[in-house]
């Protein structure tokens, strides 16, 4: 810990440093000019509600993503054909840039909620459904042929054998996706909106304060520790029966 504070005190040393050059201010702020926008963001409602739609867009995105990437597994894996027949499609639509269908989906719905929640969704879609795709590719089918011998049914055999052995991949792929869900909403906010934390960024950008930026970067990275200390706390306790 003593390293770490170390470390923060040398960053944030050399950042006011910078700062006291009139050329790098205004590229990089200054630790109290972001303090003092944060304050005064902290102080004001409408930050808040910002702070608030960021999330809602986030977690809508993520729940959509979540539940359409698990029901296509479910759907593709038990039949070979439908899994070699999606698996080059799925593949050459992951190596789509996400951030170009931000536009799309902007152009097609306009600054509504919809169009963040869609774009989100399409952002982590493809990271839950390799992940819980891995996963099921991995369980041994000894386990599942011995499970049917011992007569197990079909919902047995998914709470029993599945669901403990994707949980991992499952949980991992829910914490990489949680940063993106916050990005997601925040670069389409950025792109288009009138609300949001991406929008008082884009707002600071055009007026050319790089403290206001850095501000609303540091408010959405707080927010993505807190989401992924929580999903920390989820995978410790659905993880403590593997032993590797």
């Amino acid at each position: 810990m003593v390293t770490q504070l170390a470390l923060l005190a040398a960053l944030l040393g050399g950042w006011a440093y910078l700062a006291t050059d009139e050329v790098w201010i205004n590229l990089v702020g200054s630790p109290t000019g972001v303090t003092t926008q944060l304050g005064e963001w902290f102080a004001d409602p409408e930050f808040w509600s910002d702070i608030g739609l960021t999330a809602l867009e986030a977690v809508l995105g993520y729940g959509l993503g979540v539940l359409i990437a698990i029901v296509l597994v479910a759907i593709i894996v038990p039949v070979n054909a439908l899994d070699r027949f999606f698996a080059p499609f799925i593949a050459m639509a992951n190596a789509l840039p996400k951030i170009v269908l931000a536009p799309l989906f902007i152009l097609w719905l306009g600054f509504s909620i919809t169009s963040k929640v869609l774009f989100v969704a399409a952002g982590i879609f493809f990271l839950i459904f390799y992940g819980v795709y891995s996963g099921v590719r991995s369980i041994d089918h000894v386990l599942l042929d011995n499970a049917r011998v011992l007569g197990a049914t079909r919902g047995k055999i998914i709470t029993d054998v599945y669901l403990p052995s994707i949980v991992g991949w499952l949980i991992s792929s829910l914490r990489l996706s949680s940063a993106w869900a916050l990005t997601g909403a925040v670069v389409s906010e950025y792109l288009g909106s009138n609300a949001g934390v991406g929008y008082r960024i884009a707002l600071a950008q055009q007026t050319l304060d790089p403290s206001a930026v850095i501000a609303g970067i540091i408010a959405v990275a707080v927010l993505a520790v807190i989401v992924d200390r929580l999903l920390v706390l989820v995978e410790r306790r659905y993880t403590q029966w593997r032993v590797f």
